[in-house]
């Protein structure tokens, strides 16, 4: 059987460019969370990142178990809240994506127009937050 043809359970129904690892979809559930200004159904959270090609049922699934058992998260009348321990800083974030941009396992990517110069400083803040600087290679 060739590569091409083996079957992955956790990238089945996963588009290109979609959340790789666990810690990806904890993380992206988190956010969402954390964002939306108000509870959301566990279905909702699923359902979102499965329509977008960003993981599959049973990893999306497993990953907000483990958050709610970690205590990130709590469910409570159908409805997902974030806990104090779940709410990621900006920094923390910021740390998280220079590592995985450091390790190649992350791409952050920036919008803007050099032409009307829409974009432009934070496409530098982000280079200087998440490239390797040359002491780090």
């Amino acid at each position: 059987m060739s590569m091409d043809n083996e079957f992955d359970a956790f990238t089945q129904g996963v588009e290109p460019g979609g959340l790789r690892s666990r810690m990806q979809i904890k993380l992206l559930i988190t956010f969402i969370v954390s964002r939306a200004g108000e509870p959301m159904k566990d279905s909702m959270i699923i359902e979102a990142l499965q329509l977008h090609g960003l993981a599959n049922y049973f990893e999306a699934s497993q990953a907000m178990e483990e958050l709610i058992s970690g205590g990130n998260l709590t469910e409570a009348d159908g409805l997902i809240y974030i806990t104090p321990k779940g709410e990621i800083s900006v920094d923390e974030l910021k740390a998280a994506l220079r590592k995985g941009t450091c390790g190649c396992t992350a791409v952050p990517v920036c919008c803007g127009s050099a032409y009307r110069n829409k974009g432009v400083q934070k496409l530098l803040d982000a280079i200087l937050d998440f490239m390797p600087a040359p002491t780090d290679i």
